[in-house]
C-alpha cells in the first residue's frame, strides 16, 4: 500500500501508469502532478487525497482509470486531466456542509459519473468536453459549475437543486426534465446568472422554480436561430477557438417557472406577468453574454 512518506520515491519517475490501488486506504495521499494513466482506484479510500495537476487518461495498453465506488470526500482534482475515467458509484461528498471533491479548472472528457454522489461537488472553471455521463448522477444538488465550459453536455433528468451555473457555457446543453429548484428546504436557490444557454433544450418538466436567470443568454422565441463564438482549453491548457457554434432553441415553458423565478431581464416572473410582459420580453437582457471564453481571458 502506498504511504504519503513514499511520495519521495515516486518523484523521479513522475509516472505511475497502470497503478493498481483497488480498495487501498490512501487518505490525504499526494498524487499531485503525477501521470496516472490507466490507474485503478476502485473502492479505494481517497478522502483529502491531492490529485491536483495529475493526468489520468487511457493508458497505452487501453486500460482506463477507475475510481468506481471510491471514497473521494474532500479530494482535490484542480487543474487535473481526466479522460475516460470512471467515477461510477463514487462518493464525492459527505453530508451537506462538508467539503466535496474539487474539480475546479480540471479538463474532463468522456468520464462516467453514473450513480456517483456528487452533492456540492465543485466544477468551477472546469472544461467538460465529449461524452461525459452526468445525467444519471445520484445527486448534483448544490454542485458548483460556475464559469465551466459545458457546451453540448447532457443533464437530462438530473437533480440540480441549488446548483450554481453562473457564467457557465451551456450552449446546446440538454436540460430536459432537470430539477433546478432550491436546495435545503428553499434556502439555496439554483443560479444561472449570465450563463450562455443559447440552444439549450428545455421541456415542460424542466423545473426552474425560484431559479435565478439574471442576464442569462437564452432563446426568446420558439425555434430561434443564432450563433455564438466560444473558446475553451484543451488538455494541455492551450486555448481552442474562438469557434462559431450555430444554435436553434426555444425558451423554457412558463410552466417551468414559479412567481419567484428571476428571469433574464432581472425581474421575477410574477412581476413580469403583472406588468403584462410577454415571455419573449422576459427572456431578453441587454447584459446577456454574446460570446464565451474562459473567465480569466475576459468576456463581452
Amino acid at each position: 500500500m502506498l504511504r504519503p512518506d513514499l511520495r519521495q520515491d515516486l518523484e523521479p519517475a513522475e509516472r505511475l501508469s497502470g497503478l493498481i490501488a483497488k480498495g487501498a486506504r490512501l487518505s490525504s495521499f499526494p498524487f499531485n502532478g503525477l501521470t496516472l494513466d490507466g490507474a485503478k482506484f476502485a473502492g479505494a479510500t481517497l478522502d483529502h487525497a491531492d490529485f491536483s495537476g495529475a493526468k489520468l487518461r487511457q493508458a497505452a495498453n487501453g486500460q482506463t482509470p477507475s475510481f468506481a465506488g471510491a471514497l473521494l470526500v474532500s479530494s482535490v482534482f484542480t487543474n487535473s486531466v481526466l479522460d475516460q475515467a470512471s467515477f461510477t458509484s463514487a462518493t464525492l461528498t459527505g453530508e451537506p456542509g462538508s467539503q466535496a471533491a474539487n474539480f475546479s479548472s480540471a479538463w474532463i472528457s468522456n468520464c462516467d459519473f453514473t450513480e456517483a454522489n456528487a452533492y456540492g461537488a465543485i466544477f468551477a472553471g472546469a472544461t467538460l468536453v465529449s461524452d461525459n455521463v452526468l445525467a444519471s448522477v445520484q445527486s448534483l444538488d448544490e454542485a458548483d459549475f460556475s464559469d465551466a465550459y459545458l457546451a453540448g453536455a447532457t443533464f437530462s433528468g438530473a437533480s440540480l437543486q441549488g446548483a450554481k451555473f453562473d457564467g457557465a457555457c451551456l450552449v446546446q446543453c440538454d436540460l430536459t426534465g432537470v430539477d433546478l429548484t432550491p436546495a435545503q428546504q428553499g434556502a439555496v436557490a439554483a443560479s444561472l446568472m449570465s450563463a450562455c444557454l443559447q440552444g439549450a433544450t428545455f421541456t415542460p418538466k424542466t423545473n426552474l422554480a425560484s431559479a435565478n436567470l439574471t442576464n442569462a443568454a437564452i432563446a426568446a422565441t420558439t425555434n430561434q436561430r443564432g450563433s455564438i463564438e466560444v473558446s475553451h482549453y484543451d488538455e494541455n491548457h492551450n486555448l481552442v477557438g474562438p469557434e462559431e457554434i450555430d444554435w436553434v432553441g426555444s425558451p423554457p415553458s412558463p410552466t417551468s417557472f414559479n412567481g419567484e423565478t428571476v428571469c433574464p431581464n432581472s425581474v421575477t416572473y410574477s412581476s413580469n406577468a403583472n406588468q403584462g410582459l410577454t415571455l419573449a420580453e422576459m427572456m431578453q437582457s441587454d447584459q446577456a453574454p454574446t460570446n464565451w471564453t474562459p473567465k480569466e481571458l475576459g468576456r463581452r
